[in-house]
């Protein structure tokens, strides 16, 4: 068994900036430099405007509807309701079905605006087309999370995390240092993390663990910041990059 060494950041992080919310929210995310968030059940995703207020876009007349995950492009908001993933139009106000499933976990979309999903149940990989048909699949993984970026796909398994490129071929493989739940990725960092915890990992040449003074429900990061939903899911903790 080969033993990574691990470097613990003892130095304690400072946000650069704490924001309130009047609403418990369950996933955030980031598109260029707005936050967006999401409650677990509800009709409409957040966005964060210049002045910290939460502004709506209703995207169903569902009050139960569940957000599982979402993902932002340029014209559309991707959800996942555990079913299903929809398709958001920004512009238009309409919603259209992308894929139904049994029991989807995970799902990020690429810069092609292809859909890539993992099913539970059936722990497959699925890779679908512009047309949103499928187009291959990747069989017995038990996948956690996964996260696509410029051409790449960063899938975290039970045990390891699998890099591969868009059409699935194996890149490269890293063992972690732990089991964990959610993986988020940019152009310079690669994070793991697990809900209600209070430290992360992000790869350098080896795992470093990075404490925090606050406990962790969500994370996203652009080139600039890192932003972390609070375990309650009412403050937005804003780090530095830099800091990390």
């Amino acid at each position: 068994m080969i033993i990574m060494p691990i470097l613990l950041f003892l130095v304690l992080l400072e946000p650069v900036n704490v924001i309130d919310l009047n609403k418990k929210f369950y996933s955030i995310e980031i598109y260029k430099n707005t936050v967006y968030c999401a409650p677990f059940i509800g009709k409409s995703i957040f966005m964060l405007d210049d002045s910290q207020n939460l502004k709506p876009i209703t995207f169903t007349d569902d009050v139960n509807y569940r957000i599982y995950d979402f993902f932002i492009t340029p014209f559309a908001i991707f959800l996942n309701n555990g079913r299903s993933i929809e398709k958001f139009y920004l512009a238009s106000g309409v919603k259209e079905n992308i894929f139904s499933s049994t029991d989807i976990s995970s799902f990020s979309v690429t810069s092609s605006e292809e859909v890539i999903f993992s099913e539970r149940q059936k722990h497959e990989l699925i890779f679908l087309d512009f047309t949103n048909n499928v187009k291959f699949k990747k069989v017995d993984l038990n996948i956690n999370d996964l996260y696509s970026i410029e051409g790449i796909i960063y899938i975290l398994t039970k045990n390891s995390l699998l890099i591969c490129d868009e059409h699935g071929n194996l890149i490269d493989e890293k063992e972690i240092p732990k089991k964990f739940n959610r993986i988020v990725v940019d152009s310079t960092s690669v994070i793991l993390f697990s809900p209600y915890e209070k430290y992360l990992y992000k790869l350098n040449e080896d795992w470093d663990k990075i404490e925090l003074p606050h406990d962790i429900l969500d994370i996203t990061v652009n080139d600039e910041i890192i932003v972390i939903l609070s375990e309650d899911g009412t403050t937005l903790y804003i780090y530095s990059k830099s800091d990390f």
